[in-house]
């Protein structure tokens, strides 16, 4: 079974909730492979059709033109996320795409210029000078100058207005005139988060969430797993006693949460649990993160250090699954909530590798990798375990204080910031190719909730994300 066809299953079971499950199976047992479906179009979704034209004398290469524009209009980082899907439909475009020469943009309304592109009633034109020079102040490259161009008189076409830069260093929105002056903002090719929520409200659309899947140790001790675009929850067994992980690896995802043996167990959709370690394994807080084809888990030992173990996770949908090869391996340290490990690049274009950060006894938390010692990451308390997302781009804790989510997120510059909230055990959190972040967070009175920030800072209020949970959350992005 594909990553995606798991969340065609959990959109089949809908109607399932976290407080009243079925019978699940013991650790070891598993529960039987669950099965595909058909997923209708989601409600809220607005689509509108397109198609091309080239006026004038151009020397940009027209079909290279029309690549780009279709995969632009297509990225989920666009204005798909406002609800809206933009596909070409000449037979009922709303809007027409045109390659035009600076003359015919200069001659198709007063408030044109032969200098930049344009958009007139129902026609987007883009100025074929400008797509193959780019524009002076955008130093960010050809290929992003082209996709921002593309969304922003496609934006205005969508009901959009002009905006200038909200502040010195911040994210220019798509809808700043980034081709005339940067405005001290920083580049950028895609719609921000108000922009996206004006667009869903213009259009009577929704603000689609992405391809997150979503685990919790339910009331019942076993783990459930969630898509953030589906209404349901699905059981997938177990008798776990503290917060689950879930991995997408090469061909299907991984499921591990530590059992009432002091194990980390594993399963996979197509196989039921397993223990990762040998017997005698005692792990609290479990985490883990795939590389390529090799899974790493991590966790506080008995001893309260850190403890590292890798396995290799297959190439097909039912392999075995992976184990604790060479057995686990301390890391040192003294941690008091458990573990977290994310994958990152120590340099641009290096290969990706472990990073772990953990809770010292100082509730600080502290971050370290295979090969460097342990260093403190930030200066605020954690009150429980802390969470990172798959790619290192964003950790999150609970504040001691105030009990509200605290968040770390790199792609806005949020160092620490509370969002808010009252928030018990582990938090979840996901981020986009776009840097967008779902925060997820189990409340006081044992619901999921989650919470939203983009790379302009925006964010959104927390939401009830549905079920009921024990210990905390785990998340990852599967776009």
């Amino acid at each position: 079974m594909s990553v995606r066809r798991l969340w065609i299953v959990v959109l089949l079971v809908g109607a399932l909730g976290l407080a009243t499950p079925p019978a699940s199976a013991a650790p070891g047992g598993g529960n039987p492979a669950p099965q595909s479906g058909v997923v209708a179009q989601a409600a809220g979704e607005v689509a509108y059709g397109y198609a091309f034209d080239r006026r004038g004398t151009t020397y940009a290469d027209y079909a290279e033109f029309q690549r780009v524009v279709r995969e632009t209009l297509d990225d989920r980082r666009g204005w798909w996320r406002a609800g809206v899907s933009l596909s070409v439909d000449p037979a009922r475009a709303r809007f027409t795409v045109v390659l035009a020469s600076p003359a015919v943009v200069e001659s198709a309304s007063p408030v044109c210029s032969r200098a930049y592109s344009c958009r007139v009633g129902n026609t987007v034109y883009l100025n074929d000078e400008r797509w193959r020079t780019g524009a002076r102040p955008w130093r960010a490259g050809l290929d992003d100058y082209r996709r921002y161009v593309v969304n922003h008189e496609v934006g205005h076409w969508l009901g959009m207005g002009h905006y200038d830069c909200p502040g010195s260093g911040a994210l220019a929105p798509v809808m700043q005139q980034q081709s005339i002056s940067m405005q001290q903002c920083r580049e950028n090719a895609w719609p921000v988060g108000f922009e996206v929520a004006e667009v869903a409200r213009k259009h009577g659309s929704t603000v689609r969430s992405r391809s997150d899947a979503v685990a919790v140790t339910g009331t019942d001790g076993q783990l459930w797993l969630r898509s953030a675009q589906d209404p349901g929850w699905f059981p997938y067994g177990g008798r776990l006693v503290g917060t689950p992980t879930v991995v997408r690896g090469p061909a299907e995802v991984y499921l591990l949460g530590p059992g009432a043996d002091g194990n980390v167990w594993i399963r996979s959709q197509s196989r039921g649990w397993w223990p990762f370690g040998p017997d005698g394994t005692r792990c609290t807080g479990p985490s883990a993160v795939g590389i390529g084809s090799t899974l790493t888990v991590a966790c506080q030992g008995g001893d309260g250090a850190l403890w590292v173990a890798k396995g290799s996770m297959g190439s097909q949908q039912g392999a075995e699954l992976p184990r604790a090869a060479g057995g686990w391996r301390s890391l040192g340290g003294s941690i008091r909530h458990g573990v977290a490990v994310a994958a990152f690049r120590p340099d641009p274009g290096s290969p990706f590798r472990a990073r772990y950060v953990a809770v010292g006894a100082d509730d600080r938390p502290w971050t370290r990798t295979d090969l460097e010692g342990w260093q403190l990451f930030s200066g605020h308390r954690c009150g429980g375990a802390v969470a990172a997302a798959e790619y290192f781009q964003a950790l999150a804790c609970t504040d001691p204080d105030t009990g509200a989510l605290r968040a770390w997120h790199f792609p806005s510059g949020t160092r620490g910031a509370l969002l808010g909230g009252r928030t018990t055990g582990r938090p979840g959190v996901s981020v986009d190719r776009a840097g967008v972040a779902e925060f997820y967070a189990v409340g006081t009175d044992g619901a999921v909730y989650v919470t939203r920030r983009h790379p302009d800072g925006w964010t959104d209020r927390f939401r009830p994300f549905g079920g009921q949970a024990r210990h905390g959350v785990a998340a990852t992005w599967f776009g």
